[in-house]
């Protein structure tokens, strides 16, 4: 999946490097601007200052969980149409629910199945 405009950018939120590492070089190959945060409190910042066009949310990071975090970003105005997808390893039934109660567009477990996340991005983007 290439973007055919202006490099969509997508915020990633995990407090561990390697997982964003890992979909930072994915998301890059893909031609995406990537920005990054390693807690909810941070993920609601970045996005009022960057205006992603999608963001991928962990749960259970410290510093704010991302559930909370997408509260918080549902109630910004300049933020709230923002598709937040949930990637994390909380992959029960109850996490998922939770994540679309707060508005969540949608849900990969950890370990992440690539071709299920470009498949979601490309529903969620699909001027990209």
């Amino acid at each position: 999946m290439i973007p055919k405009s202006a490099s969509p950018t997508i915020l990633v939120v995990d407090d561990f490097d390697d997982v964003r590492f890992m979909l930072r070089q994915w998301l890059r190959g893909r031609g995406f601007r990537v920005v990054e945060a390693t807690s909810g409190q941070q993920a609601v910042e970045v996005a009022r200052l960057e205006h992603p066009n999608l963001i991928l949310m962990d749960i259970g990071m410290p510093g704010g969980d991302g559930l909370n975090a997408t509260l918080n970003i549902r109630e910004n105005a300049e933020t709230r149409d923002v598709p937040v997808v949930v990637v994390s390893a909380y992959g029960a039934e109850h996490y998922r629910d939770a994540a679309l109660q707060v508005g969540c567009a949608g849900f990969v477990a950890k370990p992440i199945n690539f071709e299920e996340l470009e498949n979601l991005i490309s529903r969620l983007l699909p001027a990209a």
